[in-house]
């Protein structure tokens, strides 16, 4: 092959090779437009999974908030569903995204939470309209599996998410319109779901990709009209070329002439049958002469030009007698300019930025009557193609005392300024932005920590340096927690979530803290980020929130709110169990007199007293509960007989009944209790709370101070007189 190309080489027209290394240059170009196509689009395409499967992790730590909240049982699941529902529904990360939640039911998946179609709520997910899924992928970077575009999307989501937990199905969907409603035609989309295996959701979020194929097509016409103008450029370039050797090929029969003896001058010897190569062989003896001299002075040039395009170095020579001057072609492609661009002093100061002209007013004002003139100052330029602003380095001399000739090299160093400034932006915002920011070796050694750090912590830079950040470890986050934290930096680059630490004078606080691992160009771990704000006080404030949504704020036991979760739990714990629970409804007898004659500060002491009576009675499992002025719930779990519920009932009835001293005063109140029994009273916990009512109030019209049962037979309460003593009554 190699022989071929030789023999081609040697034997045709230098105007046949030009025109084929021509074509051979267009070849090779669309070939690199048409990769360079299916790069941008697999890109694109890159970008906005990663875009929408980052949203979604996001989203599904969120989840994993609230469930942590209820594993710690500051939440009950319910509360904290909803809770996550809430906060998912808020959020946007454009106008038309956003996060959807639906379960994993067989056959037909349900919507658990829709944003922006509240109706769909527990619906079955089995309109045909939602038959368009067009591709699933489980996983990440795995196999793709082409649908035939009618499987219900919601099923895709699920198929996806049994196989790898998380992945990626397409579809094609209509868009919201600006005006309202959506288009009548459907686009591509791209959605990301990750199944949150705990409460068995699945969540996810999606993005319309039909922008790719646009900036693919866009991409397409470019690369065609830049191919259109290649081919031109090619087809003028041979046509030139063909021009160009015309001339060469009469001179080249002229001097084969010569060398054929037809004129005087010694014969000139043919090396190659071409045109040029003919001409070459006839100058090759002035080309001897010169070879050592020129081999030199090329070898040279090519270095200083070399060396002046890696340094982005051009140098320029300044008559100020003419007011002229000349560049090389470095500094020409510094300036942005061609060789039609008048070169005078008019031309060069229009090159500076303005803010900087007078410097280099100065400059060739003065250098001509200064024999040991110096410049050497960084200033600003515009570019005269596209009017870009870049910075350069110049350094000015004489060439000769009193000569009027200046001879400057500048440098561009635009980048180098740029990554200054940027370093110093950098160095401010680490230095007094308000989160704490920490960073670390690949070691886990602090290298460094900002102002707000050392503010949160109470830790100085230089007690911290090099040392490991366990030093804040305050004990509450067990090893599984580290693990599962370093797991994620191990596995996705980067952890949030919230951790408690311990300040340097022994105070625990919480943080949000976020943690990125920062690697080199071979993936190498080379340093830790973290940077957290501290929330204690955010905290403080949710845990207070929360205790004012379970508990009565006058005596600290549950309020009916609580109550109600802790009734079906008890039901559901009875059930489970095998057997009895008693739902005790009590009313103070005598109260409203107290409170109407002394007051409601004194009414507020009684009721406080009261219930803390009412807890010193019951076991850690039981319940007491204010719903309301003085009437209480108490709740009494894992009874045998009715014997038990009976002594429990006389032993509070007996600390009711004692006197209560408030200011001095002897106060006395009995109490009027009403009792059903679950699970003879088998009824949902509204109307087991309604029976125990209604058999307190039976209590009330049979003489107060009694115990009455509700009577499941005949739906009366028939009361019951304790074999009591009761003080006071």
């Amino acid at each position: 092959m190699t022989n071929k190309l030789a023999h081609w080489l040697h034997h045709h027209k230098l105007r046949t090779k030009v025109t084929a290394a021509a074509c051979l240059f267009v070849f090779i170009a669309a070939v690199i437009s048409s990769l360079n196509v299916a790069t941008v689009y697999e890109t694109l395409k890159f970008e906005k999974a990663h875009k929408t499967r980052q949203l979604v992790e996001v989203a599904h730590s969120l989840l994993r908030h609230y469930h942590s909240e209820q594993l710690a049982g500051r939440l009950s699941e319910q509360a904290a569903r909803e809770a996550a529902i809430s906060a998912l529904a808020e959020l946007r990360y454009s106008d038309i995204n956003y996060f959807w939640i639906n379960d994993l039911a067989e056959p037909t998946p349900h919507m658990v939470m829709h944003p922006t179609i509240p109706e769909l709520i527990d619906k079955a997910l089995d309109d045909p309209i939602y038959n368009c899924a067009t591709s699933e992928m489980p996983g990440n970077g795995k196999k793709i599996f082409h649908t035939d575009g009618r499987k219900n999307i919601f099923r895709a989501f699920n198929d996806v998410v049994r196989q790898a937990d998380h992945g990626y199905v397409t579809y094609n969907w209509p868009k919201p319109l600006p005006t309202g409603g959506v288009s009548a035609e459907r686009y591509p989309k791209l959605s990301y779901v990750k199944q949150f295996a705990p409460w068995g959701w699945v969540i996810g979020s999606g993005i319309y990709m039909d922008d790719v194929k646009d900036a693919l097509y866009k991409q397409i016409g470019l690369n065609i009209l830049a191919g259109l103008l290649l081919l031109l450029t090619g087809a003028a370039f041979v046509i030139i070329i063909h021009r160009a050797l015309t001339p060469l090929t009469e001179a080249a029969a002229e001097l084969d002439g010569i060398a054929q003896g037809k004129s005087t001058l010694h014969p000139l010897k043919v090396q190659q049958q071409d045109e040029v190569g003919l001409l070459v062989d006839s100058f090759n003896r002035l080309q001897a002469l010169l070879a050592q001299e020129s081999q030199a002075l090329r070898e040279n040039r090519a270095l200083l030009l070399q060396a002046q395009q890696m340094a982005l170095v051009g140098h320029l020579i300044f008559d100020a007698g003419s007011g002229q001057w000349c560049s090389s072609d470095m500094l020409d492609h510094i300036f942005g300019i061609g060789p039609e661009y008048p070169r005078d002093t008019q031309g060069l100061l229009a090159l500076c930025h303005p803010e900087d002209r007078p410097i280099l007013e100065e400059c060739l004002g003065q250098h001509g009557n200064c024999k040991q003139f110096a410049f050497d100052h960084q200033f600003r330029i515009r570019r005269a193609d596209n009017e870009e602003e870049r910075w350069v380095h110049g350094l000015a001399r004489l060439q000769d005392p009193g000569s009027g000739k200046l001879f400057a090299v500048l440098q561009d160093v635009t980048v180098r300024k740029r990554n200054e400034e940027a370093q110093k932006l950098a160095a401010s915002v680490f230095a007094n932005t308000r989160e704490g920011i920490i960073i670390t070796d690949a070691n886990s050694r602090i290298l460094d920590v900002n102002h707000a750090f050392t503010q949160i912590t109470g830790y100085q830079r230089d007690e911290v340096l090099y040392q490991n950040p366990r030093l804040l470890k305050s004990g509450i986050q067990g090893a599984a927690f580290y693990t599962r934290m370093w797991q994620a930096l191990v596995e996705q680059g980067y952890w949030s979530g919230e951790i408690w630490n311990r300040r340097k004078n022994g105070e625990v606080f919480a943080e949000l803290m976020n943690i990125s691992v920062v690697q080199d160009n071979t993936g190498k771990v080379r340093n830790y980020v973290g940077i957290f704000s501290d929330i204690t006080v955010m905290k403080e404030h949710q845990h207070k929130l929360e205790r004012m949504a379970h508990f009565d704020p006058l005596t600290g036991i549950p309020n009916r709110s609580l109550l109600a979760d802790r009734l079906t739990q008890a039901i559901s714990h009875t059930r489970r169990n095998g057997d009895q629970m008693a739902l005790c409804y009590l009313d103070l007898d005598g109260f409203k007199p107290i409170n109407d004659q002394f007051g409601h500060k004194t009414g507020d002491a009684m009721l406080i007293e009261m219930a803390r009576r009412m807890e010193n009675c019951i076991r850690a499992g039981d319940t007491v509960a204010r719903i309301g002025g003085d009437e209480f719930v108490i709740l009494l779990l894992g009874l045998t007989e009715y014997a038990e519920c009976e002594t429990a009932i006389k032993r509070i009835l007996g600390e009711i009944a004692r006197p209560v001293m408030v200011d001095d005063i002897s106060l006395s109140v009995s109490a009027s209790i009403g009792v059903t029994l679950f699970p003879q009273d088998d009824v949902e916990t509204e109307i087991l709370l309604r029976h125990a009512d209604q058999a307190m109030y039976k209590a009330k019209q049979s003489g107060k101070n009694r115990l009455c049962i509700f009577d499941l037979d005949t739906a009366t309460a028939p009361s019951k007189k304790m074999d009591m003593a009761i003080p006071g009554n």
